[in-house]
């Protein structure tokens, strides 16, 4: 190949170089030859090749293939011609990008075989990492880096409607924050998305002068992480009222005196099939059984407490009479006053109120009684 003069033209003290063919991230020795490869690339003769590790870093710079020996190409050798600050463009082996070294020191001149020649990556568009002040590509589709991205004194910006997704590499779960223009506030709403479980938080989450706000068909839960009861606190459907879940089988500890002004306990109606009623002393604490749908005397089962011994339940059952009238047929487990269980009123739609309570876990019931509310 004939020496096209590819530096003839340029001012030679220019402080970005004409392109160069190659670079070399290792020593090169010895500097003649043509048909070496130098950075994956096979470099022929009147080449220009970027060395920035060679042994003595003297030796550096921009060099020009020869078959005998390689010099130091027309740009690029002379006291004038490298300054701190000076960029050189280089090919990237596939010959579509460039990449930019950018040569250290201060701006004064350097001189050649006596300063030494220290280059940094300036600019690598294909590069997930590199040296100081790599860059890499950004595109309007698909944006992808590998490195960390570290905001110093500014702001991460996401335009109205936009979003920031954090998930792993080829993982379609994902944590995703978006600012939500229809709020018409500064806000920031977790959305969604497939696959999520939960949200983890390391630290406490203070809130100094905020809220906490969570939609109507949400809940706030608490639970150990990866565990599968929970409970949780929500909006009761259709009403400005509050719930606090506890499911079947739980129970939440509350240290200290509790003030309640006022409270209420939900009702519940359980019925009476095939001449047995389980009443459910985990689910309510106050209860009503109808016995018109009983046949005969009907037995009474009491779910043992959740919580075990040690603890302090009660249930108020309130029996509606039918016709004709029946008795409950109580566990063994159930203690009465002398011994004596009640006889709940004869005469239809008569109410009467059982009171049980156990601390030992439902091993003995203690029972009292009001008949006849009719």
């Amino acid at each position: 190949m004939a020496d096209n003069f590819r530096v003839s033209g340029f001012v030679l003290g220019l402080a970005i170089k004409a392109p160069c063919h190659t670079h070399s991230a290792i020593n090169v020795t010895p500097l003649s030859g043509t048909g070496q490869t130098i950075g994956g690339y096979v470099v022929t003769e009147f080449d220009r090749v970027l060395l920035t590790a060679q042994t003595d870093p003297i030796d550096n710079g921009i060099y020009s293939v020869r078959g005998s020996g390689w010099i130091r190409d027309g740009d690029a050798d002379g006291n004038r011609d490298w300054v701190g600050g000076t960029l050189v463009p280089v090919w990237t082996i596939a010959q579509t990008d460039i990449v930019l070294w950018r040569l250290g020191g201060d701006p004064d001149a350097k001189t050649i075989g006596t300063d030494a020649l220290t280059f940094t990556s300036y600019y690598d568009p294909l590069a997930g990492g590199g040296g100081f002040g790599t860059l890499q590509q950004v595109t309007t589709n698909g944006n992808t880096i590998t490195n960390n991205i570290v905001l110093t004194g500014t702001r991460l910006d996401v335009t109205s409607g936009g979003d920031v997704k954090i998930a792993n590499a080829g993982d379609t779960r994902s944590f995703v924050m978006s600012v939500d223009p229809l709020l018409g506030v500064d806000a920031v709403v977790f959305l969604a998305s497939a696959g999520v479980d939960v949200y983890s938080f390391d630290e406490p989450i203070d809130i100094d002068a905020g809220s906490i706000h969570i939609g109507p068909t949400e809940r706030l839960a608490f639970y150990q992480f990866d565990d599968a009861v929970t409970s949780y606190i929500r909006g009761a459907a259709a009403s400005s009222d509050i719930e606090y879940v506890v499911p079947a089988a739980n129970s939440h500890v509350f240290s200290g005196e509790m003030e309640i002004e006022s409270y209420r306990i939900a009702n519940v109606a359980f019925v009476i099939a095939a001449n047995a009623v389980t009443i459910d002393v985990n689910q309510t604490s106050s209860c009503t059984v109808d016995i018109d749908p009983a046949t005969a005397n009907f037995t009474v089962t009491l779910t043992a407490p959740a919580a075990g011994a040690g603890f302090y339940y009660e249930i108020n059952i309130d029996f509606v009479q039918g016709v004709p009238d029946f008795q409950p047929i109580w566990p063994a487990a159930v203690k009465w006053p002398l011994g004596i269980a009640p006889i709940l009123s004869p005469q239809s739609d008569d109410l009467d109120t059982v009171h049980l309570y156990t601390t030992d876990g439902g091993v003995t019931w203690k029972g009292s009684f009001l008949v006849d509310y009719s």
